[in-house]
């Protein structure tokens, strides 16, 4: 078989974040599988099972990533498995390791990856407010396991052959075989492999069910007479691989060579599709020590699969006895005894620590292992565990490993690794370039501290090797500092000072080399220097994490029971600043002091709603602008179950006069409260009419109308009644007047906020294509981004189904992700049917004033073409008074003029100006 080396590896372990403390670990013999704490166990949702064992074997940075330096955004970080993640970042940094950046190596990398089933999707993703009955392709993609791999590939731009391996608990070795085999086939030049496993809900201990291959006491004993089963941990390991004859001739520093691989499956000569079969495994291993052309004998330390089963113990020692026929005893053993069983990424780990016993000279001793299974005779098989001390290897004999994996469902893998090769090359007692390089300063900072307390350990390196893998091996970012020096003494001493060369010096190049030959000579540093093991890019992470909402359905003690109002303030607490990207909010905090809008409100409120299995209404959320008062609103409105879509949200007093405002067509009532917050002293009552969420739409306005007309009496008993809106709102609000004059009941003035005339809406039938055509347009008008909405009026929609509109703007940043599909849809239903009922409204003259805030610019083209409507003059609202008809000029069109901040202070402006007037008049007449 052709020989592979192993020249870069990373990984995720419990209690260990990289591979050197990793191996530290069980060099100290220390076993990473924790009893859970008092929090962890009260937050666990198997605490209450009498059957729960309260154990975890996890790693710190699990839910966090380095967004901006992977290129996702926080919407993207948060849906992806963190085993995706997990997985990504190990692969970059297994190609660091190895001393290979792809910005530069002309190579053709492949990835060849396994990861466990998503449980992320199932208990994080699946509970969130990110998850709706309808399919969501993002949630699909992120979830996966088949797209592990191939998002690497596409983050890091590797175009090898990109995919996923699933064996069950050998996948991560397949995946090492496939690699190989692609590899020898020509099709990429070199190979990421490995695996990742991490299970959520994390640190939760697990329920004990007899018959399972699982421990009731939560420790694992591989091969002990004490052992009853395994402990799932966390985990992900990552190599990269490259043909021995090509890693010795570029100076690749070689952890260990692959020597031989044996793949096979059992069939169905066994007991049952999940048992072990001792003549599989015995194939296996027989096969890759034939592949590797070793004496069995040669063999110096074997990592088992050993999962602390009293029935697949016994049968894989006699597997390991039957294939190598051992003269001489020789040692065995298992990390899963150190950090649990890790699943799809079990093999890796085992790999990584058969190359780092070769890479060290060091076998770990073993723990968890007093006295040997009764079932297994050791010294007839010539193996032995030691547990007592580590044992060291001579560096300078060759020497190999074994490495076991064997997969539920019969795919059993073996491996054998032999010594690697550590580059070293002699300097030249010349100056030589050191740069280094990150995505930003803090990162630099570290990355530089992280050289310096290597050198510190590294004393006798060559500075030749540094330069050469820091300018050919690693890739270049925007921030960099590049340093001269002769000795490591010189260079620590640079490096602690931040004595470095001006970049100015070099220019601000990034391409394939840092430096043309022009500025320094580099030919000895390419020629002769060696790529080496260095300190990584380190990343400035953040947690990404979609956590599970709390109903009543899901445990006793629900927010719903409002029996503990401190925990429930800081959950209400905790859901403003996620949804209003802040850590800032206090219990008194005001919704539209943080900035928040009527599509933030309702992002907030679906959430609210779930968590507190409530039902308020965004036009709820004006009164009761706090976490504290929404708080009490809620528990109140649980009370008496009562909801009102009537806001005050400007008080003067009781003998100042009350101002009605009337929704717009898509029913939010924000664009009030935003306008009033722009005015200097209102001077009256204002009122906010919302279209109540309850209420069935396809309303006229004629009976919206008197359905406000009663909300509006329970106010103010008689007139006179001062009455306006905002589009929509303003013919509604017309049609009020109209309703109240008829009633004998004096209404002196309606303010319009561009409403138009009723000529202007046709009476005919809008399809509904028309208006999913121009839904983006209105949404991106009305959120204030105008740019998008200039690249929206080039768009053609009317091949796109409504879901397809929702998930092309939430992918394009102009839609919340939080957003559920099934509210959008009743958002547009309601726009709809207010719409289309402007086609039939009445049309007789009031006797009222009208004062009409009327916009400057005119709406898109697009918009009149897909509504059929027709352009008109404000002046046309002359036939609909009797009274006067006061036309006032306002910035911007129709939606910017009030989303818009510049326009709207105008309106306010505006609007001050006849609100001061109307407080100082008598109506009394």
């Amino acid at each position: 078989m052709t020989k592979y080396a192993i020249i870069g590896m990373s990984g995720r372990f419990p209690g260990s974040n990289n591979i050197d403390d990793f191996f530290n670990n069980l060099l100290l013999g220390k076993c990473s599988i924790e009893k859970l704490n008092d929090t962890q166990i009260s937050e666990s949702p198997f605490s209450g099972n009498k059957k729960f064992v309260p154990v975890t074997a996890s790693f710190d940075d699990a839910d966090y990533i380095d967004a901006s330096f992977f290129k996702m955004s926080p919407s993207e970080a948060k849906v992806i498995d963190p085993q995706q993640r997990v997985f990504l970042k190990c692969c970059y940094e297994a190609l660091e390791d190895a001393a290979c950046s792809p910005q530069k190596s002309p190579n053709r990398i492949g990835v060849f990856g396994s990861s466990a089933i998503s449980s992320y999707l199932l208990n994080n993703v699946m509970k969130s407010n990110k998850w709706t009955d309808m399919f969501n392709y993002s949630n699909f993609i992120g979830n996966q396991n088949d797209f592990a791999a191939t998002r690497v590939s596409y983050k890091l731009n590797l175009t090898g052959p990109s995919l996923t391996v699933q064996s069950g608990c050998s996948s991560s070795m397949v995946a090492i075989s496939a690699a190989c085999s692609s590899l020898k086939n020509g099709h990429c030049d070199i190979a990421l492999a490995g695996g990742v496993s991490i299970t959520y809900p994390r640190n939760s201990g697990y329920i004990y069910n007899e018959g399972t291959p699982f421990s009731s006491t939560g420790k694992i004993r591989p091969f002990d007479d004490t052992a009853n089963g395994m402990v799932k941990g966390d985990g992900c390991g990552v190599i990269v691989i490259k043909s021995l004859e090509d890693a010795l001739r570029d100076k690749n520093s070689i952890y260990s060579i692959i020597d031989g691989i044996g793949v096979n499956n059992d069939g169905n000569r066994k007991v049952g599709y999940a048992a072990p079969s001792i003549n599989g495994e015995r194939s296996a291993i027989r096969e890759a020590i034939k592949n590797s052309k070793i004496d069995s004998n040669q063999i110096d330390y074997i990592e088992t699969h050993g999962t602390g089963t009293p029935l697949g113990d016994p049968i894989e020692i006699r597997a390991l006895s039957q294939a190598y026929n051992l003269k001489s005893s020789c040692q065995i053993g298992s990390v899963k005894a150190n950090i649990g069983h890790l699943d799809s990424a079990s093999g890796i780990v085992g790999l990584i620590k058969g190359s780092l016993i070769l890479h060290h000279n060091i076998i770990p001793k073993s723990v968890g292992f007093k006295t040997a299974n009764s079932n297994i005779n050791f010294e007839k098989a010539n193996l032995f565990i030691n547990n007592e001390v580590n044992n060291p290897l001579d560096p300078k004999t060759t020497h190999y490993v074994g490495v076991s994996s064997f997969g539920i469902g019969g795919t059993n893998v073996h491996i054998i690794l032999e010594s690697g090769k550590k580059m070293h090359s002699l300097d030249d007692y010349q100056e030589y370039l050191i740069p280094l390089s990150s995505k930003n300063e803090v990162a630099l900072k570290e990355y530089i501290n992280r050289f310096i307390n290597f050198l510190k350990r590294h004393e006798q390196i060559s500075l030749k090797d540094v330069s050469k893998t820091l300018i050919y091996g690693r890739s270049d970012y925007e921030i960099k500092k590049v340093f001269i020096a002769e000795s490591v003494n010189t260079l620590l001493e640079k490096l602690e000072n931040d004595n470095f060369v001006s970049s100015e010096v070099f220019g601000s190049s990034t391409s394939q080399e840092w430096f043309a030959d022009k500025y320094y000579d580099l030919t000895s540093v390419k020629r002769s220097g060696a790529f080496i093991f260095l300190p990584k890019q380190p990343f400035n992470e953040d947690k990404y994490l979609l956590q599970p909402l709390k109903s009543d359905h899901n445990k006793e003690n629900s927010l719903t029971n409002y029996d503990d109002k401190e925990a429930d303030i800081k959950q209400m607490i905790t859901l403003w600043n996620e949804v209003l990207g802040t850590k800032n909010v206090h219990d008194n905090s005001d919704f539209f002091d943080l900035d928040g809008d009527s599509l933030i409100a309702i992002d907030l409120l679906e959430r609210v709603n779930k968590v507190y299995s409530s039902n308020v209404e965004t036009s709820e959320l004006i009164n009761n602008p706090t976490p504290s008062k929404l708080l009490h609103f809620i528990i109140g409105k649980h009370k008496n179950n009562q909801f009102d879509n009537v806001q005050e949200i400007n008080y003067s007093g009781s003998q100042a006069k009350n101002l009605f405002l009337i929704h717009p067509a898509g029913g939010s009532t924000y664009c009030f409260h935003a306008l009033i917050k722009n005015m200097q002293h209102v001077g009256l009552n204002v009122y906010a009419i919302s279209y109540p969420e309850s209420l069935k739409t396809n309303l006229s306005i004629s009976k919206l109308a008197s359905l406000y007309i009663k909300q509006i009496s329970k106010i103010q008993v008689k007139g006179p009644y001062i009455i306006g809106g905002y589009s929509f709102g303003g013919n509604v609000a017309v049609e009020i007047a109209r309703q109240l004059e008829k009633e004998k009941q004096k209404v002196p003035k309606v303010y319009l906020i561009d409403s138009l005339v009723p000529e202007a809406y046709s009476s005919k039938t809008i399809s509904i294509k028309n208006y999913q055509s121009l839904f983006p347009l209105a949404w991106t008008l009305m959120s204030g981004n105008n740019e998008a909405a200039k690249k929206l009026l080039k768009m053609n929609f009317s091949n796109h189904s409504f879901n397809e509109i929702i998930s092309l703007l939430k992918r394009k940043n102009l839609m919340s992700d939080s957003l559920e599909d099934n509210k959008i849809r009743k958002l547009f239903d309601i726009w709809v049917d207010n719409h289309s009922a402007l086609g039939q409204q009445p049309t007789s003259a009031i006797k009222a004033d009208i004062i009409l805030f009327s916009s400057t610019i005119g709406m898109p083209i697009k918009i009149y073409k897909l509504t059929k409507m027709s352009r008109t003059k404000g002046d046309a609202w002359q036939r609909y008074t009797q009274g006067n008809l006061k036309i006032l000029p306002c910035p911007g069109n129709h939606f910017t003029m009030m989303s818009d901040g510049k326009n709207l202070k105008a309106l306010a402006n505006q609007f001050q100006q006849e609100m001061n007037v109307l407080a100082g008049n008598s109506y009394d007449l």
